[in-house]
């Protein structure tokens, strides 16, 4: 099975595949592919791993410090234009 979405895959899954660039990265249960680490290393984003209700790794995206005031802005200017529009 190939799925995009790492707490489904957590869930489901008894092995996981990390793929990086068309290569292997990492492999091996979701409790070890599924690490802060490899998640930074291979999609570029800080991410919390936590144990999930069902006992399995847990994938939370974290939003950088300065998103926050930017997504703010975006969401306003594109509501503003709806607005007018």
């Amino acid at each position: 099975m190939a799925i995009h979405d790492l707490n489904l895959a957590s869930r489901f899954s008894d092995r996981i595949l990390m793929l990086k660039k068309g290569s292997i990265f990492a492999a091996g249960t979701p409790e070890m592919v599924l690490t802060e680490e490899n998640i930074a290393a291979v999609y570029g984003v800080k991410a919390r791993v936590t144990n999930s209700v069902v006992d399995r790794p847990q994938v939370t995206p974290l939003m950088p410090e300065s998103s926050g005031s930017r997504l703010w802005k975006n969401l306003s200017a594109t509501a503003k234009s709806e607005a007018i529009a």
